[in-house]
């Protein structure tokens, strides 16, 4: 059994992986229904993760904050990657209007398509007040509902008051975070069986989801304009703000990509990318506070889907788009998704705000939301792989900024050490030759 259990850890990551996927896809293809226990293991593992992952946040952010040293190298680190959280927003909202307008997709409101005939508005509630009751939250009931965003406040305002209490008191936050880091390590280690369940479970769900096959033009613009995004306009980001090659990290992000695919879940996906990042040698301070942050407030899928489907029905309703109402949809979108981001059902808050801009009725709204609802097996996991695996991306850039920053300061005090040095001696070896000279001189006169 050792050895078994040897082997298993010794294979690749990406080999057993394979193996899961493989497996999942053959028994849902050709014999699904003696193993439809198999769905329990997937969705088991993403629960897995998504349980462990609003504790691991809470007291990783209170040992960053406790560990490091505010207003350093630490902070400059996390400064960075948060604006180029920003930019990326305001690149996913550009990039998803101007593909738009180039394409210009439309979808007939009134098609009769959609089967879901009790599709009802959400509530009418503004995205602030959404931001607030996120934010004001019982901290316990945060951690049982993951409730993100109130999670990192408390953090925060715990990790500041830690920083005044006993060394034992420290120590013991430190050996929490080291005891939920082998936690995560072992869950991630079943990551094959559950990626197998995974498989097997979109394999056959997909199968029954034949009103899929309605939409192409909508689902080939979502591909590519999300393909646009992860390989052209994160990587320009990248080398713009940190001068470093960032086709040498996409290698890196395979398993982020991976397991977000197939999760579609941000939330699940902290752990993963937080065992990325100590794996590539991440500093912890940074990665235990931007990693949870970008899950929770960078949301550059969720602009773009914002601004395709809104743009999609008010075309397809004959709405007058005007220059006024692109700027406010864009602009609208990259606000409204960090302020309900962890908002169950965010998305569906936000389709009936961006259309109001447009003045759309209200069945062309639930018509919207319904074919949003058809298309997310597909769109949703996009979303969520663009969002977790850019978060990476800029995080593990900004790390090796700062280390190749680090490494030439050293490496240009140790030139100017040694340079120092050889000058002495060289000073040394002149005084001596020219003081032995002047010593022999008069021998050599009487000579």
């Amino acid at each position: 059994m050792g050895s078994v259990i040897n082997g298993y850890n010794k294979t690749p990551i990406f080999i057993k992986l394979a193996i899961g996927m493989a497996i999942g896809a053959v028994l849902a293809l050709f014999c699904p229904k003696p193993f439809m226990w198999m769905e329990g293991i997937g969705l088991a593992f993403v629960n897995a993760l998504k349980y462990i992952g609003p504790l691991m946040v809470f007291i990783f952010m209170i040992n960053a904050i406790v560990s490091s040293n505010i207003g350093k190298e630490n902070t400059f680190g996390l400064k960075r990657v948060s604006l180029m959280f920003i930019v990326s927003l305001f690149a996913a909202s550009i990039l998803s209007i101007v593909c738009w307008f180039c394409f210009k997709v439309n979808i007939d409101p009134h098609d009769g398509v959609t089967p879901l005939r009790n599709v009802e508005l959400p509530p009418d509630r503004s995205i602030f007040h959404a931001l607030l009751n996120e934010i004001i939250y019982n901290p316990v009931k945060a951690l049982i509902d993951g409730k993100y965003l109130a999670i990192v406040m408390w953090a925060v305002a715990f990790g500041l008051l830690f920083r005044k209490a006993e060394h034992s008191t420290q120590q013991l936050v430190k050996d929490t975070a080291d005891a939920i880091t082998k936690i995560v390590r072992f869950f991630i280690a079943l990551a094959p069986f559950g990626i197998m369940g995974l498989m097997f479970h979109s394999i056959v769900t997909g199968r029954n989801e034949v009103n899929l096959y309605h939409y192409p033009s909508l689902i080939f613009m979502f591909i590519a304009v999300f393909l646009i995004m992860f390989l052209i306009l994160n990587p320009l980001i990248v080398f713009i703000f940190t001068r470093q090659n960032p086709f040498r990290i996409l290698p890196k992000l395979e398993e982020s990509i991976i397991y977000s695919f197939f999760t579609a879940s941000s939330a699940a996906n902290i752990a993963v990318n937080q065992k990325i990042a100590e794996e590539n040698n991440v500093s912890r301070q940074l990665s235990s506070v931007a990693i949870p942050l970008g899950a929770t407030l960078h949301k550059p899928g969720s602009v773009i889907s914002l601004n395709i489907l809104t743009l999609v029905a008010a075309y397809g309703a004959g709405a007058n788009i005007g220059f006024m109402d692109i700027l406010s949809l864009g602009l609208l979108s990259i606000v409204a998704s960090m302020c309900v981001a962890g908002v169950t059902n965010g998305t569906l808050l936000l389709i009936p705000i961006c259309c109001s801009i447009f003045g759309l009725d209200e069945g062309v709204i639930i018509h919207i939301i319904g074919v949003n609802i058809i298309i997310t097996i597909i769109r949703d996991t996009l979303c969520t792989t663009v969002n977790s695996s850019s978060d990476l991306m800029f995080i593990m850039a900004v790390d090796q900024r700062h280390k190749s920053r680090t490494s030439n300061l050293v490496d240009n005090i140790i030139n100017a050490k040694r340079n120092e040095r050889r000058a002495n001696n060289e000073n040394a070896i002149k005084k001596a030759l020219s003081g032995g000279a002047a010593e022999n001189s008069p021998a050599d006169e009487e000579k």
